[in-house]
């Protein structure tokens, strides 16, 4: 049994798509930073049209009165030659320039029972901003729980619940599936019948194994 975090990720904007809770925006004209941030959960932040100049050697981080913590792990929507998006793991450290792409960082754990009050781009030699935005007291997206369990015909396909962690993340606890028995195989998000004509791919975003 294993959890398994499934971010839905899709081409473009469309009307009524949201990002999550909308922070701020990164600015930093000296630097060539720029980009919208969103608090997606109380985990993950995405930054949208996200640009900043090669070399710098920089990282993503938060910080509160008390404590700084650099990101967990760092992400870059992608698609791929069929239009299927997925996201790659990146590097933390921002040596190569980005131009209008779209990350997802997850963010660190609080050491103290205090929340993070910054998020941004950071000189971790120094500990000081290049470009930073506050959280100011926003809400942080709520989580819907639950969606009925996975329960399969074939190749011992189940899971535990799957929770709603914001508009584009779900995440399924417990699940079991004889990947090595069954033909290819991935998550879909859909409406009415999910079949490939109208429904998405799912990009895994994290599991707690490295094996399905």
């Amino acid at each position: 049994m294993r959890d398994t975090l499934c971010a839905l990720v899709f081409n473009g904007v469309r009307a009524g798509e949201t990002f999550g809770t909308e922070i701020g925006t990164l600015k930093s004209s000296k630097n060539g930073i720029s980009g919208q941030v969103f608090h997606v959960n109380s985990t993950f932040v995405q930054i949208r049209r996200f640009t900043i100049n090669e070399g710098l050697n920089v990282k993503f981080a938060v910080s509160s009165a008390t404590q700084v913590g650099l990101v967990k792990n760092l992400y870059e929507l992608k698609s791929n030659k069929d239009g299927v998006d997925f996201l790659e793991p990146v590097d933390l450290l921002l040596s190569d320039a980005f131009d209008d792409k779209t990350l997802i960082a997850e963010l660190p754990k609080k050491k103290k029972e205090e929340s993070w009050q910054f998020f941004g781009v950071i000189n971790e030699k120094e500990w000081k901003y290049l470009a930073a935005t506050s959280f100011d007291n926003k809400v942080v997206p709520s989580k819907f729980c639950c969606l009925a369990p996975l329960n399969g015909w074939a190749f011992g396909l189940k899971s535990g619940p799957v929770d709603v962690l914001d508009s584009k993340t779900l995440r399924v606890a417990d699940f079991s599936f004889d990947g090595h028995k069954a033909p290819d195989a991935w998550f879909f998000v859909g409406k009415d019948s999910i079949d490939k004509k109208n429904a998405r791919r799912c990009a895994i975003l994290k599991r707690d194994t490295k094996m399905l």
